[in-house]
């Protein structure tokens, strides 16, 4: 299954991905990150057998991409977010700035 194609806009995006189903060991799951412009893949976000869950981050520039769902004998979900990467400093004051 491929979603649809969106815009990344931050730096970072977090990937969170949750699988149900047979005992341990059934079933695959495959979470691949790709660009949608030219169909290249960016990041295996995830590559699992049987049920579990996981948390995979992908530094990123601004473009447009999708996600392809690979599963067999699974039933799955997944969250995206996205972020961007900065500093935060402690002022003179002791006050927090980014």
């Amino acid at each position: 299954m491929q979603t649809e194609s969106f815009i990344v806009e931050g730096s970072v995006v977090r990937v969170r991905w949750q699988t149900h189903g047979p005992p341990a060991g059934g079933g695959t799951f495959k979470l691949t990150f790709l660009s949608a412009v030219s169909g290249r893949e960016l990041a295996v976000a995830a590559d699992h057998r049987g049920a579990g869950s996981g948390e995979f981050y992908i530094p990123e520039e601004p473009r447009p991409a999708y996600f392809l769902v690979e599963s067999t004998d699974l039933d799955w979900s997944f969250s995206v977010d996205e972020g961007v990467a900065g500093t935060i400093r402690e002022s003179a004051d002791g006050a927090t700035r980014q």
